[in-house]
């Protein structure tokens, strides 16, 4: 569904009665006498479950992507559709890096769905360097596996 509402303003411990207010009694209800904009909001029903994830993240021996032979490395949590669900922080000049551990609440159709876990090098002046990837289901990383990540890009250049 779909709820439109006015934002108005409202002076600290002062209650508010009566039925929320339509833009033409907003102007009276703010102290300058003026219109203060309004917000429209879409709401949607989650009748999904949701559940929380807790991850720890390591990685060892990646590629070195910094002129000075280490990496400053930070990970990537998407759907396979492109949206995001998480990014670490990245930890700077190393090949072996571990991340703080992270809690998330995704649905629980999502427990099983495979996702995308990229691995990146943070650069401060330019995009970040693509380091590897893997798919994965957020139940495979209850097990704690070990992932290979696969930079196809590089694996060409090698084959040749």
């Amino acid at each position: 569904g779909e709820w439109r509402g006015v934002l108005g303003l409202q002076k600290r411990g002062t209650k508010l009665d009566g039925p929320i207010p339509t833009a033409a009694s907003l102007k009276t209800i703010s102290a300058s006498g003026k219109s203060h904009g309004f917000i429209y909001v879409t709401a949607r029903e989650e009748s999904e479950a949701m559940i929380s994830i807790s991850l720890e993240a390591a990685a060892t021996n990646l590629d070195k992507k910094d002129f000075l032979g280490k990496s400053d490395p930070f990970y990537i949590i998407k759907r396979m559709n492109g949206s995001g669900l998480y990014q670490s922080e990245y930890i700077r000049k190393t090949l072996n890096p571990t991340w703080q551990p992270m809690k998330l609440k995704v649905p629980l159709a999502l427990r099983d769905e495979t996702l995308l876990l990229q691995v990146y090098d943070h650069d401060e002046l330019t995009k970040p360097d693509f380091i590897g990837e893997t798919h994965v289901t957020f139940q495979q990383l209850t097990a704690r596996p070990t992932l290979p990540l696969i930079n196809e890009k590089l694996r060409e250049k090698k084959k040749k």
